[in-house]
């Protein structure tokens, strides 16, 4: 139960310290190019972050057990960002989106495993 909880509070802050306010209608909003493009660099920055700490919490609870990739997407963002840092990935987000304004649907968190050319979901 504790350890649903620690990751259910990563998450909502991965999502939400650096996403913009969602409406009161909104229930869940995934953070796409749209959004990341009124997002600041600090909240770029943050919002990477906290999916970097997210993962890294996954990797170290789940160890050498982690799930088989068709149960989750979190190997392929593991390897993704793997040797990265934040302000890399942040950057190479940015320079994503700029070069492929038709993709600014695509949600961030799939952009990152593109952008890094990671076989994807």
């Amino acid at each position: 139960m504790m350890k649903a909880f620690l990751i259910a509070a990563l998450v909502a802050f991965a999502i939400g310290f650096g996403a913009p306010a969602a409406s009161a209608q909104d229930e869940f909003l995934v953070v796409d190019g749209t959004h990341w493009q009124q997002l600041d660099e600090a909240q770029r920055i943050a919002f990477v972050s906290g999916v970097m700490h997210v993962l890294e919490f996954e990797r170290q609870l789940r160890g050498d057990a982690m799930m088989a990739e068709e149960q989750t997407f979190v190997p392929y963002l593991i390897a993704a960002v793997s040797g990265h840092t934040v302000g890399e990935v942040s950057v190479a987000v940015t320079d994503y989106y700029v070069a492929n304004p038709d993709d600014l649907g695509r949600p961030v968190l799939a952009t990152i495993v593109r952008v890094y050319d990671v076989q994807s979901m």
